[in-house]
């Protein structure tokens, strides 16, 4: 077994319910997602997603064979998820635009105009 092998087991079997872990899902859309441990078995832990259960051995979901498996939460994963969001929702804002003032409007306008406009 590896050195990073061997200290990603002991971060796992370290877990106690409350932490907050990072679900890798593997995906190119939401490839990360939050939560938190529910509670903890000898072989396994059990998050609040759902109930999901993850290999202490490893981090990798239990049935699956390569993904979604368990990371340690990082300022990089939160920023991956927040910039997501962020994406997912300012789509939605060109949909809706009658529940925008036209002042709310103004402003987008103008944040787009200056990345658009060369300095």
């Amino acid at each position: 077994m590896s050195q990073i092998e061997k200290t990603g087991n002991e971060w796992l079997e370290s877990l106690a319910p409350g932490d907050e872990v990072a679900i890798f899902e593997g995906g190119w859309r939401e490839p990360y997602r939050l939560a938190k441990v529910a509670r903890l078995t000898s072989t396994q832990v059990i998050v609040d997603d759902r109930g999901r259960r993850f290999r202490k051995v490893g981090g990798v979901e239990v049935a699956k064979s390569y993904t979604p498996r368990l990371g340690r939460v990082t300022d990089e994963i939160r920023a991956n998820i927040k910039a997501v969001h962020n994406r997912s929702r300012f789509k939605l804002l060109t949909y809706r635009e009658e529940q925008l003032t036209d002042e709310q409007i103004a402003a987008m306008l103008s944040a787009y105009d200056q990345i658009r406009e060369p300095s």
